[in-house]
């Protein structure tokens, strides 16, 4: 069974979908436009997103999902 948890793309606070099973890597950075803070979730080589929640978020969020809490289901753009 695929782990999917919610995530914010950076800077247009939209929520999204990812599977945690298909991540590569993930990693705090600056993004050089608007010099702030971001997380970067690498899926393949030339695949990846920005998003809002720190690296510790995200594991926290698949950690529940795998011990089988249910996802925020909130789907709401502010």
């Amino acid at each position: 069974m695929s782990n999917l948890i919610k995530v914010t793309y950076f800077g247009k606070n939209r929520p999204t979908i990812i599977n945690t099973d298909k991540v590569e890597s993930i990693y705090e950075m600056i993004d050089v436009n608007s010099q702030n803070r971001c997380t970067k979730i690498q899926f393949s080589k030339d695949n990846y997103i920005l998003v809002e929640e720190t690296p510790q978020e995200i594991m926290k969020m698949e950690w529940s999902v795998k011990n089988g809490e249910s996802i925020d289901m909130d789907f709401e753009s502010a």
